[in-house]
């Protein structure tokens, strides 16, 4: 972690009350190592802000000294009528009719995101809520059937007589900017680390099955490289997964491309554009020739790409380098040129069996 020195204190200071250590970084706080800390397996979230606390200093206000039960300017909850629900385009995204097909096909009452509005008085008296975010929900619940959905709203009940004449412009101005951080600014994307290990967490089959196929070789996942064996790009690893053999079977080619990877680079963390090319390159071979290739291939291309380039990430950065530069406005996608640059390499230096024929032709 590049950080200042009072920085490393606090940090140092914050982890000297555990007994079982874990990785604190300003992109991530191991919650799945500090968990160990507690008989429960629970982490107690005023903890975990004292290490947010050594990580980015001090809070801005006390903690504890603001009880938002007495405060105006926060929002409210309220079950709202769906005849009282609205949408103004001026801050809301358009809606995607396929969105809600794919998530109504998982609906779950018990996991229902509460949509965000504002509350608007018109002339007459009227009360009505316009959604800044949550609209697919709103509408998947309307195909539900319910009759009033849950919303987390903010209203204009705290400003002043002149405020409220320009109350309208300026709630469409907040929920407009309310949106865009909200959905832009300050969501993080789940990574696929934490999606992962939800799944596994979660007894997802297909987690589960890939966690055993890494456990077998060595492996194991985690959100950046560390120690040997660890596998950190997870979209690498589903795409991997999911090639299907002529059987259909999933998974397959995952376990023998990530032994590859720890035969020959027993110390390293996997690369993804290695590991990612092997399993295409087995499933080619499998699927064009009715076989894979044997242990022998593995141990010959293996040895060949020490010798010529050295590390794995070495590798695949030479094997691209030279793509581009005997394909200086090729546009194919990095695993094929890995791919292929793997299938050039056996035919012109080893060629002791057939194999698929690479996708991209030239000399590496």
């Amino acid at each position: 972690m590049s950080v200042t020195d009072s920085t490393k204190k606090r940090v140092a200071a914050w982890l000297a009350r555990f007994n079982r250590k874990f990785d604190v970084e300003k992109t991530a706080i191991d919650l799945r190592d500090m968990v160990n800390n507690y008989p429960s397996f629970r982490i107690p979230v005023l903890d975990i802000s004292d290490g947010i606390d050594a990580v980015i200093g001090t809070a801005p206000v006390k903690r504890g000294s603001v009880d938002p039960r007495k405060q105006k300017k926060i929002p409210k909850f309220l079950w709202v009528s769906l005849a009282d629900l609205y949408i103004d385009p001026r801050f809301q995204r358009d809606v995607a009719p396929n969105h809600i097909k794919n998530i109504e096909a998982h609906f779950d009452s018990r996991k229902i995101i509460v949509p965000c509005a504002v509350k608007f008085v018109d002339n007459a008296g009227k009360v009505y809520f316009c959604i800044w975010d949550g609209g697919h929900t709103v509408q998947l619940l309307i195909r539900q059937g319910w009759t009033h959905v849950p919303v987390w709203y903010t209203d204009v009940d705290d400003l002043s007589p002149s405020e409220l004449l320009e109350a309208e412009e300026a709630m469409i101005g907040l929920a407009g900017r309310s949106m865009i951080s909200i959905n832009k600014t300050f969501k993080r994307p789940l990574g696929g680390y934490d999606e992962f290990m939800i799944l596994w967490e979660t007894k997802d089959m297909d987690a589960m099955s890939m966690m055993n196929i890494m456990k077998a070789n060595g492996c194991q996942p985690y959100r950046y490289k560390r120690q040997a064996g660890d596998v950190t790009h997870f979209e690498a690893l589903w795409e991997i997964y999911d090639l299907q053999n002529s059987a259909g079977i999933k998974g397959s080619y995952l376990g023998r491309a990530l032994a590859f990877h720890r035969q020959h680079w027993p110390k390293a963390a996997i690369e993804a554009e290695i590991m990612r090319p092997m399993a295409m390159i087995y499933q080619m071979c499998d699927l064009q020739l009715g076989k894979m290739p044997s242990s022998e291939f593995d141990a010959d291309l293996g040895k060949y790409l020490i010798s010529k380039f050295g590390s794995a990430e070495a590798a695949q950065e030479g094997i691209k380098a030279s793509y581009e530069a005997a394909h200086p406005n090729g546009r194919d996608k990095h695993a094929v040129q890995v791919v292929s640059g793997l299938l050039n390499i056996y035919a012109k230096h080893i060629n002791k069996e057939a194999v698929a024929v690479a996708p991209v032709r030239w000399n590496v």
